[in-house]
């Protein structure tokens, strides 16, 4: 089946309105059709330089280190745009954003997953914040904050025997872990988010998701970029010895710069 056109327009703030109501949200046709292959081609080198004995999973992180190749994520737009967007409320003031994006990337991961690989659980990607009993519902009329949002690049196309991912809409707001097999919030069940290669889904780090188990014929590649808010740190290993290639961040525009954890002022907590 031919790769479609490269998206052309995109409305980012319906975007991110969707993001806020369903803590995700997918955008078509991020990368091209030679990234793909490129970044699939430099992925599978690494798995061959840095194997995982008996594993169908394989995940690797400071992937930007490692080839120029995966560098194009630093700044894709639009996702970049709408977590910079997403991320300027990082003080408590919801209303008020600041004047200039300080978020920046704590981590660049690859997963690549051979056929058989058994999938994952239900999940959420970090510690809960606002913890609340199931009976007591969010205020919609307080912004739910976004402090971390993942950014998760499909490099093949992936449906439900690939080992799809599959999100329930709303559940970042839920204030607690997913507790059953079949999880549901508020009503709404789990979705299957079918994508194509090339595709992006953005996420909120508290969204309940899971990947199915792999039964299709091929390798599935994707990639992670990890975009936070200022005060959250880096998780880029080993920890907490983590440097920054000089070479790396030399090539890099002022903007990459600051994503990279490059910020300016003195004496900032965030």
């Amino acid at each position: 089946m031919p790769h479609r056109r490269l998206v052309v327009s995109y409305d980012m703030q319906a975007g991110i309105d969707r993001f806020h109501r369903d803590g995700f949200e997918k955008v078509p046709d991020v990368l091209t059709p030679k990234e793909c292959r490129d970044m699939i081609a430099a992925l599978a080198n690494l798995r061959e330089e840095l194997p995982l004995a008996h594993e169908l999973r394989w995940v690797t992180s400071h992937l930007l280190f490692r080839d120029p190749v995966f560098e194009v994520l630093i700044d894709r737009s639009p996702m970049v745009d709408m977590a910079e967007k997403m991320l300027m409320f990082e003080r408590g003031d919801m209303n008020t954003p600041k004047k200039e994006p300080t978020c920046h990337i704590i981590n660049v991961t690859g997963i690549v997953a051979d056929p058989g690989d058994g999938g994952q659980p239900w999940h959420a990607d970090d510690m809960i914040l606002l913890p609340r009993p199931a009976d007591v519902p969010w205020d919609d009329r307080i912004p739910f904050p976004v402090y971390l949002v993942t950014a998760m690049y499909y490099l093949v196309d992936v449906d439900r025997e690939m080992g799809a991912t599959l999100v329930v809409p709303g559940s970042h707001k839920s204030g607690r872990k997913p507790d059953s097999a079949t999880p549901s919030y508020q009503g709404r069940e789990a979705e299957e988010v079918i994508v194509r290669a090339g595709d992006c889904l953005l996420f909120h780090h508290l969204l309940w998701h899971r990947a199915l188990p792999h039964r299709g014929p091929h390798t599935r590649f994707m990639l992670q970029v990890h975009y936070a808010a200022r005060f959250v740190a880096p998780r880029m290993l080993p920890f907490p010895n983590h440097h920054t290639p000089v070479a790396f961040l030399d090539r890099l525009t002022p903007r990459q710069q600051r994503l990279m954890g490059m910020h300016s002022g003195f004496r900032e907590y965030c």
